[in-house]
């Protein structure tokens, strides 16, 4: 038997320490761990695990009649600083197992107490990239989460779209199917009910931002936050920003299918969309007065949108009740992931997702059909 601690293991020292320093208490919004692995956060890495009785022969508090299975449990680790971590293995007498072991429950326990009283919130951080947009400057995701969060556990899903003419969708989607399961067997079925909400942090294609939301149907406490491209930075929102004023619009001629086009950083061209062959006579839009770039600033915002865009999928259905639904979308990540993790198949219209490219032959703009809501959700089991 292993005597390290599994990755499961560390994110489950994470989750009892509450991401903090059992010593000193620092670390507030950063995610101890000295792991290197694929889905880790460079910036994250702060800190470490420090072994109360030593792997080996020759490391502090080593007893060789503790069993392997002990010395690889996560009551073998304190979750330290680096500076603490040095401290105590240098300072053997004063840091005996013994006091370790006190240390290590009373702050599990207050962490825990600390949780019962709504003094902390754990959140899960998940990003979503790939490789078309470039870099992302994950350091400043801290800098978006409160002084009463700590982060528990992070994804990181990292597909390849080097050319975007030609994406292997379906591979991106088993992708992020797998590594989601992954993460539910391992860590999320322990501590789902001790996880007060998810931070969504997404600049990826359109299709992969709606699949992804719909594995999150009906989830509570998503916050999603938004790429600021000019600044290089993630965005916290503010809740005091004035909302927007949204224009909702449908024009229906027939019984056929309707086209609906959300515009909030620029304007769909109807020209593109009439490439696919599509009905043009029924159309819905929802778009912002000023569509930009940089329009979405506040949460007030996202609310706005998604009360004016779930009318318009009622009124769509009662217009239309035996119709599917094309979406246009233009806009930032986080409202099309509240779109598609607020998505009821019993209750809302199927909705084709299409993406927008340029064609490499042609060096013209064109939209591609990708997924059906249904069909996809009923492929991978989400219904």
């Amino acid at each position: 038997m292993s005597k390290y601690p599994t990755q499961t293991t560390k994110l489950k020292i994470t989750a009892d320490h509450g991401g903090k320093c059992a010593l000193c208490g620092l670390g507030g919004k950063k995610i101890y761990t000295n792991s290197k692995e694929e889905n880790q956060l460079d910036s994250f890495n702060i800190g470490q695990f420090a072994h109360i009785h030593s792997e080996n022969n020759c490391g502090p508090r080593y007893d060789k009649k503790i069993p392997d299975s002990f010395l690889s449990s996560k009551e073998n680790f304190l979750l330290l600083c680096s500076n603490h971590h040095n401290y105590i293995d240098q300072n053997v007498k004063m840091f005996p197992a013994k006091k370790l072991k006190k240390i290590r429950k009373n702050h599990v326990e207050n962490i825990r107490k600390r949780l019962d009283l709504k003094v902390i919130e754990r959140v899960i951080i998940i990003l979503l990239r790939d490789d078309y947009f470039g870099g992302l400057n994950t350091s400043t995701i801290q800098n978006t989460l409160s002084e009463s969060e700590v982060v528990v556990n992070y994804l990181d899903f990292r597909t390849q779209t080097q050319n975007s003419s030609k994406i292997l969708w379906e591979e991106g989607f088993q992708y992020y199917i797998d590594k989601w399961n992954e993460f539910k067997t391992d860590f999320f079925e322990d501590l789902k009910s001790s996880i007060d909400c998810f931070h969504i942090y997404g600049i990826t294609q359109i299709p992969y931002v709606f699949f992804f939301g719909l594995l999150f149907n009906d989830t509570p406490k998503l916050f999603s936050h938004q790429w600021n491209r000019e600044e290089n930075k993630w965005e916290g929102f503010s809740e005091t920003d004035k909302s927007e004023i949204f224009k909702p619009s449908i024009s229906i001629h027939d019984t056929d299918d309707i086209i609906l086009k959300i515009e909030l950083s620029s304007k769909i061209n109807n020209k593109i969309i009439d490439k696919l062959g599509l009905n043009l006579k029924n159309q819905a839009s929802l778009q912002v007065e000023d569509p930009s770039r940089t329009w979405l600033k506040s949460l007030n915002q996202t609310k706005s949108f998604l009360n004016h865009y779930r009318n318009l999928m009622d009124e769509i259905k009662e217009q239309l009740p035996k119709s599917e639904i094309h979406l246009f979308y233009a806009g930032p990540v986080p409202p099309l992931f509240q779109m598609a993790s607020a998505y009821n198949p019993r209750m809302d219209r199927p909705i084709n997702i299409y993406y927008y490219y340029i064609n490499p032959d042609t060096k013209l703009s064109e939209y591609k059909f990708v997924f059906n809501s249904v069909e996809i959700m009923q492929k991978y089991n989400f219904l």
